[in-house]
């Protein structure tokens, strides 16, 4: 993700964002605005529901605190080329 993407990220539901320490939030709900509804799950800690600024949310994007996890729509993966083989 380059810098410009992690500044205008927007949300969709069924995002992923991981924190370095391994805690996750996933996106539940986005309505237009400031604001989504996520999962939050720690380490050892009962999930729960939790409104997060999208502003808050791009800020540890830049600085590199969380990491987006978005399920593609096509598949993505490499085909093995068996010229290389």
């Amino acid at each position: 993700m380059t810098l410009m993407e992690k500044m205008r990220y927007m949300p969709q539901v069924g995002d992923i964002l991981i924190f370095n320490d391994g805690a996750f939030m996933e996106v539940l709900e986005y309505k237009k605005g400031l604001e989504v509804t996520v999962r939050w799950s720690a380490k050892g800690a009962e999930p729960s529901e939790i409104k997060k600024h999208i502003p808050e949310i791009r800020t540890q994007l830049v600085s590199d605190k969380l990491h987006l996890c978005r399920k593609e729509a096509e598949d993505v993966q490499d085909t093995p080329d068996p010229a290389q083989e």
